[in-house]
């Protein structure tokens, strides 16, 4: 790479948990310094600093390393300057990529002045080397967490970031639980009344109505510096399976478990769910909420209230149904005169004031979609050139929309990842003076990681959507062929259902009665081509 006359430096800074947080000599501060005088001793223009505060260097998901490699390929800069090659990463296969490949494509220089690394020079044959030996330090000290977090797990200590529904971490060791009288109550009424005969389902539903707190709610109240966020805020909803969830737990006989889930490896952060046998179980630590009986009488009940349906499986249209206003499902149920109805399951389970009455009945359904069916199935099969000038119109029609709203969703969570940077930013700050201590920053950091986990990962496929929208993929052709198969379709079935359709969406009924008057909107989503209209 021939040397370029005029360098525009991006200074990239890194700190991690990892690192030694009370070494100035790693602090964000000190690498500034460093890299600034020796840009300014060559002569070259800072044109930014790219910092990444508290963000492991085995990941290259970074709020500013994203920055900057956008900043490269805008050419708004032209060579990077880290302090040494760990800063730029610990991941050698990625570490080398970047250093080997990407920056010399984008004829970008990259120094790492402790290491001695330039790639204007062709002598880099130590940079390999370097960048194992930085993804051996970050593996070593993986397992030395590992095996401490079992070992404190093996001896009986909690290890969560915040305390099971019932209980609350001891003021004075956080590796220990007290019982929370307030939760604790609403734990023991749960178990008494599925041991007198209520549902789970009755149970979650009896909560909601009387405006118990969730256990999501409870921990705000406890923590509310936790949960400033709007996204925490409104209405909720006791779930079922919460409510499963805790007349399953065998913490409330006062024995702790940890290691429920783990991650892939150091390198992968991906969450896996352990099964109940890896699980490590520690018994009597800690004061129980429920006696031994009444566990072991809960789980023989809850064993024994598993039963199929009458109909023995899943109703025709399992999966596919959502309310139009709250997007939940439906359920199916019969009314007083034993007609079967879809009913919102929302409005069902919490009534009036979390959504409206959405209900359809059973056959009207069945043979609305069997119609549409049959009527797009003969339109394929005896007039193809009238159905694809349609769908490709309206594909021509909803596609910018689209586009747009691709494009709005992304910027926004580009703009929110700027947000938890900063607040990963205040988060260390505080850690670091003692604002706030280690278990409350590992719980915050966990929450925003989790948050930032789900952000990259929609952004990925709002990316790939995009990308589809802009070349105008749709498989109209395939749609055809698969749907004129059924132009004499005698009876809609399940597997017919599913093979053609990704969602229908039922409205409220509209109307003074139930006559000709009364209207309700469905909505049906076809795979491949989504909704086609009248």
């Amino acid at each position: 790479m021939k040397q370029q006359q005029a360098y525009k430096v991006g200074v990239y800074c890194r700190l991690s948990r990892d690192d030694e947080t009370n070494s100035e000599s790693v602090s964000i501060s000190t690498q500034k310094a460093m890299i600034t005088k020796y840009a300014q001793e060559n002569g070259w223009e800072i044109i930014d600093y790219y910092v990444d505060d508290g963000v492991s260097g085995v990941t290259f998901q970074r709020p500013d390393f994203i920055r900057m490699i956008e900043d490269i390929d805008r050419k708004r800069i032209n060579m990077v300057i880290t302090k040494d090659l760990s800063r730029l990463g610990r991941d050698y296969i990625l570490t080398g990529h970047y250093v080997e490949v990407y920056f010399p494509s984008k004829d970008c220089r990259y120094i790492a002045i402790n290491d001695g690394i330039d790639t204007i020079h062709d002598n880099n044959d130590i940079a390999p080397f370097k960048a194992i030996i930085n993804e051996f330090y970050a593996k070593d000290a993986s397992k030395k967490i590992r095996s401490a977090i079992k070992t404190k797990a093996q001896l009986g200590y909690f290890m969560g970031s915040y305390a099971p529904y019932g209980y609350m971490k001891d003021p004075n060791d956080c590796h220990k639980l007290l019982v929370d009288e307030e939760a604790a109550a609403v734990v023991r009424r749960i178990y008494r009344m599925f041991l007198q005969g209520a549902g789970i389902v009755n149970i979650a539903r009896t909560l909601t109505y009387e405006g118990v707190d969730t256990p999501m709610q409870h921990l705000m109240k406890k923590n509310p510096e936790m949960f400033k966020s709007p996204k925490w805020q409104g209405q909720k909803l006791w779930a079922h399976c919460v409510v499963n969830k805790i007349l399953k737990n065998i913490m409330y006989l006062g024995h702790m478990v940890n290691g429920r889930q783990t991650t892939r490896s150091f390198k992968c952060q991906e969450i896996i769910r352990n099964a109940p046998s890896d699980w490590i179980v520690v018994e009597n630590t800690h004061e129980p909420i429920v006696s031994q009986e009444d566990f072991d009488e809960v789980q023989r009940l809850a064993e024994f209230k598993r039963k199929p349906t009458k109909e023995g499986t899943p109703h025709i249209f399992s999966g596919l149904l959502r309310c139009d206003e709250c997007g939940k499902g439906f359920s199916l149920t019969n009314n007083h005169s034993k007609q079967k109805y879809f009913r919102c399951r929302t409005y069902h389970f919490a009534g009036k004031n979390f959504c409206s009455n959405h209900n359809i009945r059973y056959d009207i359904l069945v043979n609305a979609i069997h119609e549409d069916i049959k009527y797009h199935a003969e339109l394929a099969k005896f007039n193809k050139d009238a159905i694809l000038s349609k769908l490709l119109s309206e594909d021509n029609t909803g596609r910018q929309g689209r586009i747009n709203g691709c494009r709005n969703e992304i910027s926004k969570i580009s703009s929110r990842e700027i947000e938890i940077e900063s607040v990963f930013k205040n988060l260390y700050e505080d850690k670091v003076k003692g604002t706030i201590n280690d278990s409350r920053f590992i719980f915050l950091t966990q929450q925003y990681d989790e948050e930032l986990e789900t952000l990259i990962n929609r952004k990925k496929e709002l990316q790939d959507l995009l990308a589809k929208e802009e070349i105008g993929e749709k498989d109209t052709t395939r749609f055809m062929a698969l749907i004129e198969k059924y132009v004499d379709m005698q009876e809609l079935t399940s597997e017919v259902a599913h093979e053609l359709i990704d969602r229908i969406y039922i409205g409220k009924r509209e109307g003074s009665g139930s006559g000709k008057e009364a209207t309700q909107e469905v909505k049906i989503v076809y795979k491949f081509v989504g909704e086609i209209a009248a």
